[in-house]
C-alpha cells in the first residue's frame, strides 16, 4: 500500500541541503514500511533486513546533495532497496560457487569461519584488480556491484549502452589477466557475476 509523507518534496530539498532533522524525519517514516515490503518479498532474517535499510540510509546520507532531484523517496528508496537485495544475491551465488568449487578441488569445506576468510580474501583480491581500473571503467564495474542495469550505468556516467557493454568487457579481461598473475585461480569464479 503506498503511503506519503505530505512536505516529503520540501525534506528533500532540506536533506540535499545537510539538513539532520530532514533526514531524521525521512528515515522514521519510511524505515517501517520499506522493512515490512522486505519482509513480505525475501527470505531475509530481520537482522539482514535491518543492516539492509540502515545501509541505503547511509548511502542516502552519503549522496544527500542529489536528493532535490527524487521524485518519489518511496520509489527511490525501494529501488535502491531492491538493488541491495540483488546485489546480496549475488554475493552469496558467488560464495556458494566458490565453496563448491573448493570441495571439487579437494578441499573439504567444514569451517564456515575459515571459508569465509578464504571467501573475504579472495574478494579483496578481486577489489584490488578493479581498484587499479580508469576511473570509467571501475565505476561501472562499481555500479554493475551495485545492481545497475547497463541502460542505468549508461544515462549516469553519460556514455552509450555500448560504451558500457565494452567497459565491461575489457574490465572482465583484465581483471582475469590480474588473477592468473597473481596466482588466485578460484577468483577467476567472480569473472561470472559481471
Amino acid at each position: 500500500m503506498p503511503y506519503s509523507l505530505q512536505n516529503e518534496g520540501l525534506l528533500l530539498r532540506q536533506l540535499s541541503e545537510g539538513d539532520h532533522t530532514a533526514y531524521t524525519t525521512l528515515y522514521q517514516y519510511h524505515q517501517s514500511p520499506v522493512k515490512r515490503l522486505l519482509r513480505m518479498t525475501t527470505d531475509l532474517r530481520s537482522q539482514d533486513i535491518d543492516d539492509l535499510v540502515q545501509h541505503a540510509f547511509m548511502k542516502i546520507w552519503e549522496n544527500r546533495e542529489e536528493m532535490y532531484l527524487v521524485h518519489s523517496f518511496q520509489k527511490y528508496l525501494n529501488r535502491m532497496v531492491k538493488n541491495m537485495y540483488c546485489v546480496h544475491l549475488r554475493r552469496l551465488t558467488v560464495k556458494t560457487k566458490v565453496y563448491k568449487a573448493l570441495q571439487q578441488k579437494g578441499e573439504p569445506s567444514v569451517n564456515h569461519t575459515e571459508d569465509d576468510l578464504q571467501f573475504t580474501t579472495y574478494h579483496k583480491k578481486a577489489m584490488e584488480a578493479i581498484g587499479q581500473m580508469p576511473e570509467t571503467r571501475r565505476a561501472v564495474f562499481s555500479m554493475r556491484w551495485q545492481g545497475y542495469s547497463r541502460k542505468e550505468m549508461a544515462v549516469k556516467l553519460n556514455i552509450s549502452e555500448k560504451a558500457v557493454k565494452k567497459q565491461l568487457e575489457v574490465g572482465k579481461e583484465y581483471i582475469l589477466t590480474y588473477l592468473q598473475k597473481h596466482g588466485e585461480w578460484i577468483l577467476l569464479l567472480f569473472i561470472r557475476i559481471f
